[in-house]
């Protein structure tokens, strides 16, 4: 019984790894694979329909391949500064792992931060607890600096490569510049919390990598659970239309309120023409719109916002900023080589 889920993963990442082979051959896109009064559903079809789903399977698969080469990474860096300092990886990493004690303050600072996961319990019920899990961020930290120094400096290039899909952007939603060597698509939500709380991350991506890097916005409201979403994304689109979409999408994810009076109002705020922001809102114009963009989700695999694709790449969640740094960072990295290749 207990082989099951590995013998169920395999079939998956080959069912997986089936479906898109066919997309590569042009002689099989073109078989039926059912018939409707005679009529044919051709394999291009399915590959549209299904691209999303097989899209996350051999997303799981590529994750948990990569988890097993980041460690063999890092056990073999370890061994290899170790032999150059002469001693064992095992001291090694007791020596990376030492750090100075939590003071009080910084533990009663750590329970404070955490203190909503915490529920009512009090400080002083917890302080050891919270002592011991600051005590192991601080190593994790620790580890954590210096085992990327030591990829800089053994000069480690990761080759394998995670799945990625084609997934395009709005110019008119694309915040940085159009021929950027990493492009982000978001698909978001301006009612989802998980939405605003990851806006601070990618504001700081945006000014670490500059240039390198543009953002490109599309709608993903999640209407089952935020009555108020699909409104603020049409809101945001008539925004857009007075080239304002940027200005509008920050206000919309600050707001305390997404209804009709406050979407207005937000429009007001920002000087935008009323009457036309009005009008464009009130007749339903975008709705078609915001649909597209869901649907070209849908397509794609995304299933709950916010999601992200980094040229491609799917990283799905209110990821922390060390998540988005890991990918785009392989991504600038392959550059050179892609121009290279490409001459």
């Amino acid at each position: 019984m207990k082989n099951y889920p590995s013998i169920w993963l395999c079939g998956l990442a080959l069912s997986a790894c089936a479906a898109l082979s066919f997309a590569a051959d042009p002689s099989i896109t073109e078989q039926p694979v059912a018939l409707i009064d005679g009529k044919p559903i051709y394999t291009t079809e399915l590959i549209e329909a299904s691209q999303g789903q097989v899209l996350n399977l051999r997303k799981q698969e590529y994750d948990v391949k990569r988890r097993a080469l980041d460690s063999i990474l890092e056990k073999k860096l370890l061994e290899a500064e170790a032999a150059q300092r002469g001693t064992s990886a095992s001291a090694l990493t007791k020596e990376v792992e030492k750090v100075a004690e939590p003071t009080d303050g910084e533990v009663e600072a750590f329970y404070l931060a955490n203190r909503d996961q915490l529920g009512q319990r009090r400080f002083d019920d917890v302080r050891d607890q919270m002592r011991n899990s600051l005590l192991l961020a601080k190593r994790n930290a620790a580890r954590d600096v210096f085992m990327s120094n030591l990829r800089v400096r053994h000069s480690v290039q990761v080759l394998l490569e995670s799945p990625r899909i084609e997934v395009a952007g709005d110019p008119v939603r694309t915040f940085g510049p159009a021929d950027a060597p990493v492009r982000i698509v978001e698909f978001s939500d301006f009612e989802c919390p998980y939405c605003r709380s990851v806006e601070k991350t990618v504001k700081a991506l945006l000014t670490k990598y500059g240039t390198k890097v543009s953002l490109a916005y599309r709608d993903f409201p999640l209407t089952g659970i935020h009555p108020s979403a699909q409104g603020a994304a049409e809101a945001s689109r008539c925004a857009a239309e007075q080239g304002q979409f940027w200005a509008y999408h920050d206000r919309l994810l600050a707001a305390s309120s997404l209804d009709v009076a406050q979407l207005k109002d937000q429009a007001k705020d920002l000087g935008l023409d009323r009457k036309r922001f009005d009008s464009c809102l009130e007749s339903g114009s975008m709705r078609a719109a915001v649909e597209r963009d869901a649907q070209q989700g849908r397509l794609v695999g995304v299933m709950a916002t916010p999601s992200f694709f980094i040229n491609g790449i799917p990283l799905s969640g209110a990821q922390p900023l060390a998540a988005f740094e890991k990918v785009i960072d392989e991504e600038l990295a392959r550059v050179p080589k892609q121009r290279t290749a490409s001459r």
